[in-house]
């Protein structure tokens, strides 16, 4: 029993692998307040999908109302169009 490990031998030996044990562990518990809890990202994302529902609503809205004013406008400009000829046969015809 020439090559078995003495007591101090073992003991430095298990003394490295506690070290390094808890190295790991403490590399572990960093990485592990990086990460984000799935209840947390899954409440972030379903805000996240909430805000842009309403933003595509409120899009909707807006290209409603732009499409309202640009009829509008249409609408005028072929009015005032049609009130000038109106008036110019009125005119032209009572001379």
């Amino acid at each position: 029993m020439p090559n078995d490990p003495t007591l101090g031998e073992l003991a430095r030996v298990l003394a490295d692998f506690r070290a390094d044990v808890r190295d790991d562990f403490t590399a572990i518990n960093t990485r592990l307040d990086t990460f984000v809890l799935r209840d947390v990202y899954a409440a972030d994302r379903a805000a996240l999908e909430f805000r842009l529902a309403r933003m595509e609503r409120e899009a909707e809205a807006a290209r409603a109302a732009a499409r309202t004013a640009i009829y509008g406008c249409i609408g005028a400009v072929l009015a005032s169009v049609l009130a000038g000829i109106v008036l110019a046969v009125l005119l032209k015809g009572g001379r």
